[in-house]
Formats: structure tokens, C-alpha cells, sequence
């Protein structure tokens, strides 16, 4: 009778499973895609997002593709963490990027003659430095 209870009890937890693979599914399919398309945008590697929340490649690649895999909901809030992260990153990249041109054009003049554009240098301000006493050697 055991052997009976126990196989029923597997019965019962596999259609458990797969009832729950079934209900959030669908969810999960459109979850990954959402997180793989923002990693495309931002050029991301598989393999950096999966080293950055601590799973393996072939996870993050199931996760994607909307594939079942343990703790889902971690695996989610991580992979926005790391993306939430790299837009930051990009946004200051762009912000130093900006800040770079706006040096150049303070040490540049920019000069346009018949429609084309000339960088031209500034003299940087020579200040004259203090003369030494010259000794005499005598």
C-alpha cells in the first residue's frame, strides 16, 4: 500500500508542476523577451548579465526564451538590477562624453569658411616666469 500512496503523491506533485508551468508561462515568455530586448539595446553579452546576477549562460538563455528555471523572481529583479546599471552606465558615458566636447570647444575657436569648419587652437595664456638672479662665476 505504500508503494501505492507514494506513487499517487508523485502523481499528484508532477500535475501540480505542470499546472503551475502552464498558468505563468505565458508571463514568463514575455518577461524574458522584454529583458532580452533591453539587453540588446545596450549591446550587452549574455555572458557579462549572467556573471553580474550569478547564473550560468545556458539559465539566462532558458530565462530569455521564457523557459521555466528556479527562482525565476530573483533571477528577474536581478537582471533588471544589472540593466538598470548599464543604462546608468551609458547615461554617464554620454554626460562625459558631453563634457568632453565642451572643453574642446573652450581650448578650440572654431572658424567656418565657405561651409566648411576649422578647429583652430587657442594660444594657451604664456604667463612670463620670474627671471633667476644670474650669479656671476667669477
Amino acid at each position: 500500500m505504500e508503494l501505492v500512496e507514494l506513487y499517487n503523491e508523485r502523481q499528484a506533485k508532477r500535475k501540480q508542476k505542470e499546472d503551475f508551468l502552464a498558468r505563468y508561462s505565458a508571463e514568463w515568455g514575455i518577461m524574458g523577451e522584454r529583458l532580452r530586448e533591453r539587453r540588446l539595446q545596450y549591446r550587452i553579452r549574455p555572458e557579462f548579465i549572467a556573471e553580474q546576477i550569478g547564473i550560468c549562460k545556458s539559465t539566462l538563455s532558458k530565462f530569455e526564451r521564457g523557459i521555466y528555471v528556479q527562482k525565476v523572481k530573483v533571477i528577474e529583479r536581478a537582471y533588471e538590477l544589472a540593466l538598470q546599471l548599464e543604462e546608468k552606465n551609458a547615461r554617464l558615458s554620454d554626460e562625459i562624453q558631453q563634457l568632453r566636447c565642451q572643453l574642446e570647444h573652450r581650448h578650440n575657436i572654431t572658424i567656418e569658411v565657405d561651409g566648411r569648419r576649422y578647429n583652430i587652437p587657442r594660444v594657451p595664456n604664456i604667463q612670463p616666469q620670474a627671471q633667476r638672479a644670474r650669479r656671476s662665476v667669477i
